[in-house]
């Protein structure tokens, strides 16, 4: 990871009220040093003390046989003890695809864990949207860009209804994009 996107924010947060941004922060690390480490590297990139969200990504495809790694224990572990030193508000983990690994931790950390995040396609009945409604985590839904066009019109085709998600996340890729968002958002509500 090189970090363009989160100097980018660092920039553009400097001589701004930093209460008014939430900042959510993804670490690929499978090992609790290396969860430090990544952390610490986004923290100077940012350019600030704490996120207000640090997700652990649940497994990761490497190689040309797409080959699957999931996170030791410990790199959850790490992360907590990274939000008991204020370095996050909330810590949870995400998937993209395959989520044994969040229901696994799910069944380990249970209610120590504020959120988790998983892609559109997931489906009420995927096992670890049904653990995270057990032990009461919010479920929070990312989208690509497609999947966000369609939220502003109202057209989602999100397998996870309403019912289910506590927020639904909104990425960009760059700055230009950000602003032809808005200009969309705000045609929308006028």
């Amino acid at each position: 990871m090189d970090g363009r996107s989160q100097r980018r924010i660092g920039r553009f947060l400097r001589g701004k009220n930093r209460e008014d941004y939430q900042i959510q922060n993804a670490l690929r690390a499978r090992t609790a040093p290396v969860v430090f480490s990544e952390l610490e590297l986004g923290l100077a990139r940012l350019e600030c003390d704490e996120v207000n969200v640090c997700l652990l990504d649940s497994c990761l495809t490497v190689g040309v046989d797409d080959q699957v790694e999931y996170p030791e224990l410990d790199a959850f572990d790490a992360l907590l003890k990274a939000k008991e030193q204020g370095k996050a508000q909330k810590v949870g983990v995400r998937s993209s695809k395959d989520t044994s690994c969040v229901e696994r931790l799910i069944q380990q950390f249970g209610q120590q864990i504020d959120l988790v995040q998983f892609s559109p396609k997931v489906t009420a009945d995927n096992l670890a949207v049904q653990a995270a409604l057990k032990h009461d985590i919010p479920i929070v839904v990312g989208a690509d860009n497609q999947e966000q066009g369609l939220w502003f019109k109202g057209e989602s085709k999100g397998l996870l209804g309403a019912d289910f998600v506590s927020s639904r996340l909104l990425a960009f890729g760059n700055p230009d994009h950000l602003g032809n968002v808005l200009k969309r958002a705000r045609k929308l509500s006028v």
